[in-house]
């Protein structure tokens, strides 16, 4: 038994070991140990999200199941230790509280199974899907623990335990044995211990090949999730000007992104996996909500698939008995698992039922092509249809709801960088923009037209060497963007009202590059990125004042490792700012907007860096009624503008926008607030397509209507 598990386990951590070289990860033993007592223990990526109450039974089953292993597990451990090592800790009080906490902790372990089967085979809620190897997990387990309490049962039997009551279940259990003889109980009860030893160890041989592998891989990879602020960075890259022009890249071939499983990192791997098949990244993910080719959940099995594969593939040449035992179970938890119909002979791989069990989204039934045993089989090309990475809005909702710690868009965004830097591939109307910053710096129109929109304002343009308190960061939305003007206008009315000593770039502003580095091509932002920090280096401020979400994430998390931390990346969001005015007297605000308001949190400001208070602050110190969407704050679904989609329509099923916009005129909202140009847009967009009467306005333009002359 123990031999097949550890030549499972030897095979997982292989594959994850042949991974390439982690760069961007830092082994932090107090971070581990933290993470392991918060995200294992303590079980914080599954009680932190509670939307409804299904997801609550899930959070209890799961609780019950995951507490119940543990308490079994200690008790075990102890009678390990008392009859087979000979040190005496399983009697007394200690007997008596572990007795008690195992039978209850049982219980609850039963209970979470027959909730978890429940869910799974009575409601099906969409993000699971069902297979041999999820029944055989639950069977199993419930198969271990009613043997372990029939056991419990036929000992207080057979010796009439004084302390039966100490063991609550088994006890109830041992009623049913009641009429049997002492002896009949103690001979049941031999039969039935080899028994429950037997079906033990076979389920330790096949830990590595069944869902019960989680148990290990899920926890390793929680303890190493990274600090939350590398968490919500797009992975740096060196600097490629360097790299590209250094004589090893002559020498040998230099590659860019991950075109193949075989470009993935070990903690990639390791990501991959982890996965539970939840599905909760798949429940919050916009694409697959909008019916397109994405499913986070799908995309993680199918890579994991494939990487499985093609390493099972490079150690076909040992042909040990234990070796082809091992391709044999492999091939069996990829099958049980996954839908597929696996021919190790002629090394052919389909799916079952035509993907139809993939979900209810017919694109993601579909959008696998073909697994291969070939290490170099390109991902987008070969194995999974391209528009699966182009529909991904960078959201990060499927990173924030995995109870494991994976990071989805982190490989989406590495697939996007093989696409982009070494096959050259983008969407066309990507291309067009992607172009127009290499040639313009901005993706609209010429330079001198940056500054149209300050005609009768009042405000600085720097020039090198001058200080100010606040840099305002136009943006190129709101500088070129007819409607989107009204915007920085505001903000500027509001910042003369407040007398706040601030100045922009005019003419030699350009864009962050954030779009680029969204669509892969990280060249490009890179040399963006370097123009801006030595302009920015230039003038003296203590703020970076942005409008756009976008703009700030860049600034504040993602140039820092462009700059080597020789940039002053104090950035400020102009809903914080606002806020503060307001707080401080700075402005004085009428207190009769008494519109019922809904609030769009933006997911470059909310989820990314954890701004939600401000925005609503600027809202209700006008005396609006805000109203929450059913989805907000950290759960707020994505307006479908992130992830360069903003620049390109790729035309699969519905639109991200529609959907948010419905439900923002399901809370009955007059007006729905913005905090973003990019979210404004869709917004916008959204309402019209709808033909719907529902203002859309940023909270500037609101502010700055209702100051107080």
């Amino acid at each position: 038994s123990l031999i097949i598990f550890f030549k499972g386990l030897s095979f997982h951590f292989s594959l994850i070991k042949s991974g390439k070289k982690e760069n961007n990860y830092k082994i932090n033993l107090g971070k581990i140990i933290s993470n392991f007592l918060s995200w294992v223990l303590l079980q914080s990526g599954i009680q932190k999200l509670r939307p409804t109450k299904r997801e609550e039974e899930l959070v209890w089953s799961h609780l019950f199941m995951f507490y119940g292993f543990l308490a079994l597990l200690i008790t075990t451990t102890a009678v390990f230790i008392h009859q087979d090592l000979g040190i005496k800790i399983y009697q007394g009080n200690t007997y008596l509280a572990l007795t008690l906490l195992s039978d209850l902790f049982g219980g609850l372990f039963i209970l979470g199974c027959l909730i978890a089967i429940y869910r799974r085979y009575v409601v099906k809620p969409d993000r699971l899907h069902s297979q041999s190897g999820d029944i055989y997990f639950l069977s199993i387990l419930l198969l271990l623990l009613f043997q372990g309490f029939i056991l419990e049962a036929l000992r207080i039997k057979a010796t009439n335990d004084p302390w039966a009551l100490f063991s609550p279940v088994g006890y109830l259990f041992s009623l049913f044995f009641w009429p049997l003889s002492v002896s009949a109980a103690e001979k049941i009860h031999y039969i039935f211990w080899w028994f429950h030893t037997a079906t033990v160890f076979a389920f330790i041989a096949l830990i590595p090949y069944t869902k019960a592998f989680h148990l290990i891989a899920s926890a390793v990879n929680a303890a190493l999730v990274p600090p939350e602020n590398k968490r919500k960075t797009i992975r740096s890259m060196p600097d490629l000007e360097e790299l590209l022009s250094s004589e090893d890249s002559l020498e040998e071939e230099v590659s860019l992104g991950a075109e193949s499983t075989s470009d993935l990192t070990w903690k990639q791997l390791l990501d991959l996996e982890a996965c539970t098949s939840c599905g909760r990244c798949q429940d919050v993910c916009p694409a697959y909500k909008a019916h397109k080719p994405l499913s986070p959940k799908w995309l993680m099995l199918d890579l994991r698939n494939q990487a499985m594969l093609a390493h099972l593939n490079k150690e076909s040449q040992n042909t040990s008995l234990l070796n082809k035992l091992n391709r044999s179970l492999v091939t069996y938890y990829l099958e049980s698992t996954s839908g597929l119909d696996i021919n190790l002979k002629d090394k052919k791989v389909s799916v079952k039922e035509n993907g139809s069990f993939r979900g209810k989204n017919t694109e993601v039934q579909h959008n696998l092509k073909k697994l291969t045993f070939n290490p170099t089989s390109s991902i987008a090309s070969e194995l999974i249809n391209e528009d699966t990475f182009w529909v991904c809005t960078s959201c990060r909702a499927c990173v924030e709801n995995c109870p494991v710690g994976i990071n989805q868009l982190d490989i989406i965004t590495e697939v996007r960088r093989g696409l982009a830097l070494m096959q050259g591939k983008v969407p066309s109307e990507a291309q067009q923009t992607l172009r127009a910053l290499e040639l313009r710096g901005n993706p609209y129109g010429p330079a001198e037209d940056r500054t149209s929109w300050l005609e009768g304002l009042d405000a600085k343009i720097l020039q090198d060497g001058e200080t100010v308190d606040y840099l305002y960061w136009v943006g190129c939305v709101c500088s070129y963007d007819k409607r989107k003007q009204k915007i920085a206008r505001a903000l500027v009315k509001i910042l003369n009202s407040a007398n706040i000593n601030f100045g922009i770039l005019g003419t030699r502003e350009k864009c962050t590059g954030d779009p680029a580095r969204r669509l892969g091509e990280e060249n490009l932002f890179q040399t963006l990125a370097k123009q801006n920090i030595d302009l920015l280096n230039k003038i003296n401020y203590k703020y970076i004042l942005t409008t756009c979400p976008h703009c700030y994430h860049i600034f504040k998390n993602e140039y820092p490792s462009v700059a080597k931390n020789n940039f002053n990346n104090k950035v400020i969001h102009h809903t914080q700012l606002i806020a503060k005015l307001i707080k401080d007297n700075k402005i004085k605000v009428k207190k009769d907007f008494f519109e019922k308001v809904t609030f769009h949190d933006p997911c470059y400001l909310g989820r990314y860096n954890n701004i939600f208070r401000e925005p609503r602050q600027c809202l209700t110190a006008q005396g609006a009624e805000l109203v929450e969407m059913n989805r907000s704050f950290e759960q707020s679904m994505c307006c479908g503008a992130g992830g360069g989609n903003y620049w390109m329509d790729i035309k699969i099923g519905e639109r991200v926008n529609v959907i948010r916009t419905k439900e923002a005129l399901e809370t009955g909202a007059k007006t729905v607030a913005t905090a973003c140009p990019f979210c404004h847009q869709m917004m916008e967009d959204g309402v019209k397509i709808l033909e719907k009467d529902l203002a859309v306005l940023d909270i500037a333009e609101i502010v700055a209507e209702n100051i107080a002359v």
